[in-house]
């Protein structure tokens, strides 16, 4: 069987991982996959070498309406100035 769902990619500054991890599950998400990312973009290079300067990269499964409200959620986050890169992606999950 193939269900239809959304992936929600979030990279956010490292301070901000139990935040994300808090509202993902205000929102019904009760799982996702997280790891430690560096790279560069428009706030510089993200070395790892403290919390600061370290990024973490989350892979969230979602329904349509549990991606609405989170949706909804990390937008708030954005507008009280905290940088996030959120892709989102129409997916297919075999079961």
């Amino acid at each position: 069987m193939i269900k239809k769902m959304k992936q929600i990619n979030v990279i956010a500054n490292n301070t901000l991982e139990s935040r994300l991890i808090s509202m993902a599950s205000k929102n019904g998400v009760n799982g996702y996959t997280s790891m430690q990312a560096q790279g560069s973009g428009l706030s510089g290079l993200q070395s790892g070498i403290s919390d600061g300067d370290s990024n973490i990269f989350f892979l969230f499964i979602l329904t349509d309406a549990q991606a609405e409200t989170f949706l909804v959620d990390l937008k708030k986050v954005i507008d009280k100035g905290h940088r996030l890169k959120v892709l989102i992606t129409d997916i297919e999950i075999l079961l």
